[in-house]
């Protein structure tokens, strides 16, 4: 029943067509298992590089983020929050309007 949509259908039709389509997936598993399997090294190494660009790519938008503001006329940097040994996203980006020793000393000034 191909382009059959659920609405609209009785619960005895919608039965029907979940038990139609067990069938026709239960007869096509041994294929699909494997294209799947077939397909396994292909997606493992698709995620071991996509870890292994992941760091480099954050860095990249990172400092993307950081040049575009600088050109925009704010102060900003790239400051490391907690030890990179917790978690390599580690960096906060701060931008003020301000040079960054003045916005910091108002934020000690203000706490205290």
């Amino acid at each position: 029943m191909p382009g059959v949509s659920a609405r609209g259908l009785s619960h005895e039709e919608r039965r029907q067509l979940a038990v139609n389509l067990t069938r026709v997936l239960a007869r096509y598993r041994p294929i699909l298992d494997a294209y799947i399997i077939a397909q396994e090294n292909r997606v493992v190494a698709f995620f071991s590089l996509a870890l292994l660009l992941a760091p480099l790519v954050e860095t990249l938008i990172l400092l993307d983020r950081l040049l575009c503001l600088q050109e925009q006329g704010f102060y900003a940097e790239l400051l490391p929050i907690f030890s990179p040994e917790l978690s390599p996203r580690n960096l906060v980006l701060v931008a003020t309007k301000s040079p960054l020793g003045e916005a910091f000393s108002l934020l000690e000034t203000e706490d205290s």
